[in-house]
């Protein structure tokens, strides 16, 4: 008992000159729990990874940091975008017909809201660990009225309105070894091409 009570004084005392070293805050965590008991490494600054900018989706974030995260800084967006007003001069209509946005005095400006690269296509922030690779970011878009061709006519133009968290459904196995199968025959034609 006094051996095991000595190495985790011994492990406090290394893990409090390294924080310090580091420059962090000697509260701050180097290792967490994770779900099964085990310890795992953690980034001593987890809980500033999480900003729209360096966002990793795949860095487990326990409930308590995401609840600190949330009272600190607020609401937080799953998938973020930003406003954008854009200067469109070709259009798509609804019925997917390409028009010619009118060239009017006033130049004809959108405010659109586009996914942030870093997001768009990789998983959502926030999601559960068990769903995290079933989530996408996807542009979503909407219709915003336009003066098209001589200026005469009014449309509705797709423009981008928003960025949103999409959950799908798992592969079944027998999806994921049809895949399989279809990427070994294209294999094995390619090589017979090639002899």
């Amino acid at each position: 008992m006094r051996i095991v009570l000595l190495l985790a004084v011994l492990f406090v005392a290394a893990w409090l000159s390294e924080a310090m070293a580091a420059g962090l805050p000697a509260n701050s965590t180097l290792m967490l729990q994770n779900h099964r008991g085990h310890r795992s490494p953690r980034s001593p600054k987890a809980h500033l990874m999480i900003t729209d900018d360096n966002w990793d989706p795949y860095t487990f974030i326990p409930v308590k940091e995401v609840q600190a995260l949330l009272m600190r800084n607020g609401t937080q967006d799953c998938c973020p975008a930003f406003e954008n007003h854009t200067y469109i001069q070709v259009g798509k209509n609804r019925d997917g017909n390409t028009v010619n946005i009118a060239k009017l005095e006033v130049p004809q400006f959108f405010v659109e809201f586009i996914c942030k690269p870093q997001v768009v296509n990789k998983p959502c922030r926030l999601a559960d660990r068990k769903l995290i690779n079933q989530t996408r970011c996807v542009q979503q878009y909407s219709y915003s009225y336009a003066a098209v061709g001589n200026g005469t006519e009014i449309e509705h133009i797709e423009v981008r309105a928003g960025c949103a968290c999409k959950v799908f459904p798992k592969e079944s196995e027998d999806t994921k070894k049809g895949h399989k199968l279809r990427h070994q025959h294209r294999g094995q034609q390619r090589h017979k091409k090639s002899d």
